[in-house]
């Protein structure tokens, strides 16, 4: 009894404390645009490709993506997504942070490439305090809040303050922020592609302990030197697996929140490691 009343202390000001500094942020989207529409979800994992979009597309089902998704995904322009979540800061200021010719900041050119040519309805899903330099009329830019909390205690208390966009439920992957979106907007089921989360699997660590790892997106194979490119230090291993755990604890609280706002999320994704939704394979929608 005390504990639960500590933990619903707890939550209720730190939750207060995120919801004032969200007010103070300016605007956000309060999530007034509500749908009944089902909706895919579409990861950059590799078990994307299992599915076929316009499958899903001439089903109507809506399709919303992040990332790269459409400078490196082909369908981009073919399934015209309704939605585009772009969270991490470095899509906003990677022009401060990287050299002309770095492959990043060229990777980054090529996206926004890609967003001119947007010739449909489209929403921009960013967080707060980034500025989108986007000249397309097509492109409407949301805004979510810019301070995350999850935790034990106060649930409901915490569900008024997401249901509002005064706090969102994490943002340490991309697919956290963008499914806690699609709960408050949608009352249709929620189709999850491309979530493998098994870029754990593919961490090493070799003879200078440089820790690598060799991601795997539905667009190719990359490899990322921890040490060079994020600036971790010898020994720091522990922070990237922290940042693992963080992102699969976001996911365990983000299946509470969706239960009791009754929302069904389903994962495609048979073999992957996010083991907190329901698994389905709909032959329907699976590439030929």
């Amino acid at each position: 009894m005390i504990k639960k009343a500590v933990q619903d202390t707890g939550s209720f000001f730190k939750g207060s404390l995120f919801a004032i500094r969200t007010l103070c942020e300016g605007k956000r989207t309060k999530f007034k645009d509500k749908t009944d529409k089902d909706i895919l979800l579409c990861g950059n994992g590799p078990s994307l490709s299992r599915i076929d979009l316009e499958k899903a597309k001439k089903r109507g089902i809506e399709i919303a993506c992040v990332s790269f998704f459409p400078s490196k995904n082909k369908d981009f322009f073919r399934v015209k997504p309704g939605y585009l979540f772009l969270i991490d800061p470095l899509f906003f200021d990677y022009r401060k942070v990287y050299a002309k010719d770095d492959p990043a900041y060229i990777e980054m050119e090529r996206l926004y490439e890609a967003l001119q040519k947007v010739d449909w309805e489209m929403k921009l899903v960013v967080r707060q305090g980034n500025h989108v330099n986007i000249d397309n009329v097509h492109i409407k830019v949301e805004y979510l809040s810019q301070y995350s909390y999850f935790g034990q205690g106060a649930e409901h208390y915490l569900d008024y303050l997401y249901k509002r966009d005064l706090v969102i439920l994490g943002a340490q992957n991309v697919c956290v922020s963008a499914l806690f979106y699609f709960i408050n907007i949608t009352s249709g089921t929620i189709y999850l592609s491309g979530l493998d989360m098994s870029e754990f699997t593919c961490l090493a660590v070799d003879e200078d302990n440089d820790v690598y790892v060799e991601t795997v997106h539905s667009y190719g194979v990359k490899k990322v030197s921890l040490n060079k490119q994020f600036q971790y230090k010898k020994g720091e291993l522990y922070k990237k697996l922290a940042v693992y755990q963080r992102t699969f604890e976001q996911f365990y609280y983000l299946s509470g929140f969706a239960e009791r706002m009754n929302r069904k999320v389903i994962n495609l994704a048979p073999d992957s490691y996010l083991d907190v939704f329901e698994k389905k394979v709909i032959k329907e929608l699976e590439a030929d």
